[in-house]
């Protein structure tokens, strides 16, 4: 069974999932938020996604290891931003 790639696993395709969800989310936050907290909803659900990509394509596995950290941390800093809304 050969190396089916980074889009292939779960928690990548449920990102996906969560990227488009906080997308619909601030295109519905009102006016004053548009370029403060919806922005930074955005930008942290890309990272969730970003960072999960960069680390399958790391070779070592603390360098894997680490971009899933930062994946992590990502994923709290939206949940808290979701919290908020």
């Amino acid at each position: 069974m050969g190396d089916r790639g980074f889009e292939s696993l779960g928690f990548y395709q449920d990102s996906i999932k969560l990227l488009k969800a906080a997308y619909r989310l601030a295109d519905r936050l009102p006016d004053f938020e548009r370029y403060n907290l919806s922005d930074q909803l955005r930008r942290a659900a890309a990272s969730i996604l970003l960072n999960i990509a960069e680390g399958y394509g790391r070779y070592h596995y603390l360098d894997r290891l680490r971009f899933m950290y930062i994946a992590r941390g990502s994923l709290a800093e939206t949940k808290s931003a979701l919290c908020y809304c």
